[in-house]
């Protein structure tokens, strides 16, 4: 199957109906490839059953340009049940390899028909195809009258921190006629009415018209007109359907209470492991324990001792239904989970766990993770212990059910395409289209070699990830990544390692992600950080990224200092620009609640024993600098660990 210019793949047949409009310079026609040489193959448009009306079109597509010379009432023909030709007129739409007859008067009611294809019809580079192809419909008793609907669209009107180059599907109630699917009568415009240029194409299977973005939409409301498109007996839409969503997350993206809950995991050096769960006051950040809490997670009781090889690392879902969570329990209890949020309380219920067995080939510890914009998938990564000096860098994926059991996506876990390596890669970034993931490659077959980004596009019906051939090179000693909410721009810190063994200081890069998942470097060179290594914390919005993280001293017994430097990013360029900087902040963790309105840090004291705070401050929106907020610190029961998501229920 040939789908040019488009990221996902529309149609489980051995073709697809592409789309695009008469004349306007912001459709790009998607044919298939001239003179391939490669044997063309065709499949009928859409449902042919019993019940077709009398007065509807056939449609054919075929999977190479045709000759259209040879695409005639002599090769594609209609026949009654009893072999005579029927009337009709044949055409091909070039543009979009389409043949359609046109009965001419309407096909008689309740009578059997055959569509034959045959194999006089050839592509531009000769071939012919290999047998004809032929398909038998029964009509109904009445023409098709109803207008043409729209059943549902995606995304759906009114949602927010939509990925910018997520595709627009409208799903209609019945098959539409491509002439009429054009950028006359389908539209997107930006902020400012402003149009955006997109590729359409048609699934044949599911009704649905496709409009994947040329570029990355802009960060603002995005509107949808659909207008004037008709099905196969040529009756249109009765009105014009317009929609809205938008590529911003501002507002947490909820329909629902409002309220925010931050959680933290604790219990894992012995005992039951638990999470802490505190209210975020929206007005004044203050936080406010949850009721009922610890909530006991159903893994049991933690080894002991446990020592530093356990861990219970809590995940926002980007949905606010669920707590996700990853743990690793010494030396056999290993998984994933999913905690119930209570929307009004906070309060976490109706734990599911997915667990496994490390067992040196073919699963892995899972260390990092990541969950895609639309929590249907929680991503890992971790390495692969085999026989050797060092294991192999690999990405696992686990789906997330609507109730939230959890399962094994097919086809993993993903070994990365290189890399032998015993440092595991960092959380991968996801759209819900790509997953980026970076191969550390800091002690790669014993020296420093470049680190390399890798994509995974999202099979978007059973979700399983592929690789595509192009790695990225990113400086050497990949880290942390950061991704905007809308997928434009990925962000990945590097860290060289000093003689000393230290590692030195960061270079933050900046890629913006093309429709087609590949990434172009943004125009602004790699920052360079003081930090080592560096920490990096989006803003929700998409509008602020934090970095932080320990600088060193540069002559040996010197302090060192906590830095954290806070740049805004340029929605069309994605370049970072300095607005504050702070060598005073208590730790290099942050975590920032969905609104953008409050940034949390957590603290402790030199004392015996230890007392733990969590420190708030307030996020100015034009800038993205810190304000502490009035009042002390909130005293902690524990040490909070270094996740520390926050969810807002939807």
């Amino acid at each position: 199957m040939k789908v040019h210019a488009s990221p996902i793949s529309l149609s489980a047949l051995t073709l697809t109906v592409l789309l695009a409009g008469c004349s306007s310079t912001l459709m790009t026609e998607n044919a298939t490839d001239p003179a391939s040489g490669a044997v063309p193959t065709v499949s009928a448009v859409a449902e042919q059953v019993n019940g077709v009306a009398p007065n509807r079109k056939q449609e054919v597509q075929f999977s190479e340009a045709m000759d259209a010379s040879t695409i005639n009432a002599k090769t594609f023909t209609v026949t009654d049940s009893s072999g005579n030709a029927v009337s009709g007129a044949v055409t091909y739409d070039a543009s979009y390899d389409i043949a359609s007859f046109q009965p001419n008067p309407a096909l008689q009611t309740g009578a059997t028909y055959t569509v034959t294809v045959t194999t006089g019809v050839a592509s531009t580079g000769g071939e012919h195809l290999a047998a004809a192809y032929s398909y038998t419909f029964t009509t109904r008793a009445t023409t098709d009258t109803s207008p043409l609907a729209i059943n549902s669209v995606d995304p759906a009107a009114g949602a927010t921190c939509v990925s910018a180059t997520a595709p627009i599907i409208i799903t209609f109630n019945e098959a539409p006629d491509a002439s009429t699917v054009n950028s006359t009568n389908i539209v997107v415009t930006g902020p400012g009415a402003t149009v955006i240029p997109v590729t359409m194409s048609i699934n044949v299977t599911t009704t649905q018209v496709v409009l994947t973005p040329n570029s990355a939409l802009s960060s603002g409301t995005i509107t949808v007109t659909v207008q004037n498109v008709g099905d196969l007996a040529d009756v249109m839409m009765t009105a014009a359907y317009t929609w809205t969503f938008s590529t911003e997350c501002g507002g947490g993206g909820g329909s629902g209470s409002g309220n925010e809950y931050l959680y933290f995991g604790a219990g894992v050096e012995a005992g039951t492991p638990e999470f802490y769960g505190y209210a975020i006051d929206s007005a004044t950040g203050v936080l406010t324990p949850v009721p009922g809490g610890p909530f006991q997670v159903s893994v049991g009781a933690t080894p002991s001792p446990c020592g530093g090889g356990c861990n219970l690392d809590p995940l926002a879902d980007p949905l606010g239904r669920f707590l996700f969570y990853n743990f690793i329990q010494t030396p056999n209890q290993h998984g994933v989970g999913t905690m119930k949020v209570d929307p009004t309380t906070g309060a976490l219920t109706n734990d599911n766990v997915l667990t496994y067995v490390p067992d040196g080939t073919s699963v892995s510890d899972i260390y990092y993770v990541s969950a895609d914009p639309k929590g249907r998938y929680i991503y890992g990564t971790g390495v692969l212990y085999s026989p050797g000096p060092s294991g192999s860098d690999l990405l696992m994926s686990i789906t997330v059910g609507a109730d939230g059991t959890l399962s094994f996506t097919p086809g993993q876990p993903y070994q990365l395409p290189e890399g032998n390596n015993s440092v595991p890669p960092q959380a991968p970034a996801a759209t819900d289209q790509y997953v980026f993931v970076s191969d550390p490659a800091l002690d790669l077959e014993g020296a420093q070699q470049p680190s390399d980004i890798f994509t995974y596009t999202l099979d978007q019906s059973s979700g399983a990830l592929t690789a595509t051939s192009t790695a990225y090179q990113v400086g050497v000693g990949a880290g942390e990544e950061a991704i905007t909410p809308s997928g434009k721009f990925l962000y990945i810190e590097t860290n060289q390692l000093l003689s000393s063994g230290f590692p030195g200081p960061a270079e933050l890069r900046g890629y913006q992600v093309n429709a087609d998942g590949t990434l172009t470097p943004i125009a602004q060179a790699p920052i360079q950080s003081p930090q080592q290594p560096a920490i990096i914390t989006m803003s929700p919005n998409g509008n602020f990224l934090y970095i932080s993280g320990v600088i060193y001293p540069s002559t040996p017994g010197g302090p060192s200092t906590i830095d954290n430097s806070a740049y805004a990013i340029d929605p069309n360029t994605g370049a970072l620009t300095l607005t504050a900087d702070y060598t005073n902040i208590p730790s290099t963790l942050l975590t920032i609640d969905p609104a953008v309105k409050y940034v949390y840090i957590p603290e402790s004291t030199n004392t015996t024993p230890i007392v733990y705070t969590m420190a708030g401050f307030s996020v100015n929106p034009t800038n993205g600098a810190l304000t502490p907020l009035p009042g002390p610190a909130t005293v902690l029961p524990t040490n909070p660990g270094i996740y520390m998501p926050i969810v807002r229920p939807q």
